[in-house]
């Protein structure tokens, strides 16, 4: 596991996590970016610039891009709202 203080950048760990990944020849890796809203502008960009920083360490990257929503976002709200990803960057949807 590879973390940082809380208020880090995640998009440093993301790339200690991937550059380490491949070190050791590790061939998954997963990143768990816990609490984003799509109301927080801001968190989305963090996403962003995570899935650009992935890219440039590894080919394809991100390879497969999982949302998790819960109760209190639901899916019909964030369909209004248009936050839900295009099917070719979130593959899954749980």
């Amino acid at each position: 596991m590879i973390k940082t203080r809380q208020g880090g950048d995640p998009a440093a760990v993301l790339y200690d996590a991937a550059s380490s990944a491949k070190a050791h020849k590790i061939d998954e890796l997963i990143v768990d970016t816990a609490g984003r809203l799509h109301t927080k502008t801001g968190l989305m960009d963090e996403l962003e610039k995570m899935r650009r920083t992935a890219a440039k360490l590894i080919p394809g990257a991100p390879h497969e891009v999982l949302l998790v929503m819960d109760a209190t976002t639901g899916k019909m709200d964030c369909s209004r709202r248009g936050c839900l990803p295009r099917p070719q960057e979130s593959p899954g949807l749980c």
